[in-house]
């Protein structure tokens, strides 16, 4: 019966968001199903997020050996869940405060209670598909973090399915103002969709090519090696090819 309703629930948010927050986050209980797991969740996927881009940063510094301990799967997994529960802990805080903040914005009755429960769930979209995403990478290769590594098929596919559930997941912040608030219906459309898919497409566009100008900046006689990621676009920096 529990494992019933856990599947239940889990399915319920990923397919049906509208239905999801009707049902199990009216605002009439003080915590809902599975909040702590929940809270848990959110934090590692923060945690994760965090470590990769310290890992990035410090390859393209050329200094990824200063951090051996996190790029060992052990290591990985401790920052991951404790710094990551702390750190998650304090931007649900943070970022819920906010939500209720363009709640208000939308001509909504501002509801911390709700505004939390929206944000976490929501949020939690894209932890489950990191953790998952992560774990099978841990199955698959010898360490976090390998620049000398080709990318793959399997590469490939993973950023764009955690690409996809970003934007998802955005869409289900969406579900949860329009099924459980008052925001005026126009307004809530500039604040938890589109204003979101401008931010984090403009984001994802500058972070590219900040990593792109950064490479191309590099000298000449610097080289990856071969199957390096990052070498993948050194061929037109040195032949002046755009």
């Amino acid at each position: 019966m529990i494992e019933t309703f856990f599947f239940t629930f889990w399915t319920k948010l990923f397919s049906n968001p509208d239905d999801f927050f009707q049902k199990y986050l009216p605002g009439n209980k003080k915590w809902p199903p599975y909040f702590v797991l929940t809270l848990i969740v959110f934090g590692i996927s923060y945690g994760i997020d965090r470590i990769d881009a310290q890992l990035i940063k410090n390859d393209l510094k050329g200094n990824l050996d200063e951090i051996p301990f996190i790029n060992n799967w052990l290591g990985y997994w401790i920052m991951a869940i404790i710094g990551g529960v702390m750190g998650g802990s304090i931007l649900y805080l943070i970022g819920s405060w906010f939500f209720n903040v363009r709640l208000k914005w939308s001509k909504g009755t501002g509801n911390i209670t709700k505004s939390r429960f929206i944000f976490l769930y929501s949020g939690v979209i894209y932890g489950w598909v990191i953790i998952l995403v992560t774990f099978t990478g841990m199955l698959l290769n010898p360490k976090p973090y390998d620049p000398d590594s080709d990318i793959n098929l399997w590469d490939l596919s993973t950023l764009c399915i955690q690409l996809f559930f970003v934007y998802y997941s955005i869409y289900v912040s969406y579900c949860g103002v329009r099924s459980i608030t008052d925001a005026d219906k126009f307004r809530r459309k500039i604040w938890f969709l589109i204003l979101p898919v401008v931010f984090y497409t403009i984001l994802y566009i500058t972070l590219f090519v900040l990593v792109f100008n950064y490479i191309k900046s590099l000298p000449d006689n610097l080289s990856f090696p071969d199957d390096s990621p990052f070498a993948l676009c050194m061929p037109s920096f040195e032949t002046g090819v755009n």
